[in-house]
């Protein structure tokens, strides 16, 4: 089951299929290695609302919260990735590659060569 935000589709002449696709992969991925993927629901209110895809480890200890950010005609995507040990990095859609960024420092120019195996354990290293 995929997870998608619901207010992608409501923003009038924004495209978010980049985004749409993206998380449609980690998703992927996250099921794929036996992670509880939710919209978050379950969050206290002001986590909730900085959430769209709540990615949750078997474990229970692991969570990494994914926001897509917003963006206007003219911008580029940017998806933040927030893990429980505080750790955030963004995703952003540059020239057809979705690049990993840590503080706007960029540290991977392209997230599906490296593989969400390298971000996750890049988001809990310790």
């Amino acid at each position: 089951m995929v997870v998608l935000p619901g207010w992608l589709d409501q923003v009038p002449e924004i495209d978010f299929t980049r985004e749409k696709e993206m998380l449609t992969q980690l998703e992927a991925w996250a099921v794929k290695k036996g992670w509880a993927v939710t919209d978050g629901a379950g969050l206290p209110s002001g986590l909730r609302e900085r959430t769209d895809v709540l990615l949750t480890h078997p474990d229970g200890e692991k969570r990494i919260r994914v926001a897509v950010l917003q963006k206007n005609r003219s911008s580029s995507g940017y998806i933040r990735l927030d893990a429980s040990n505080l750790r955030t990095l963004e995703l952003e859609f540059r020239r057809k590659h979705w690049r990993v960024l840590a503080g706007a420092v960029p540290i991977e120019d392209d997230i599906v060569t490296r593989g969400w195996d390298w971000l996750v354990k890049l988001m809990f290293r310790p």
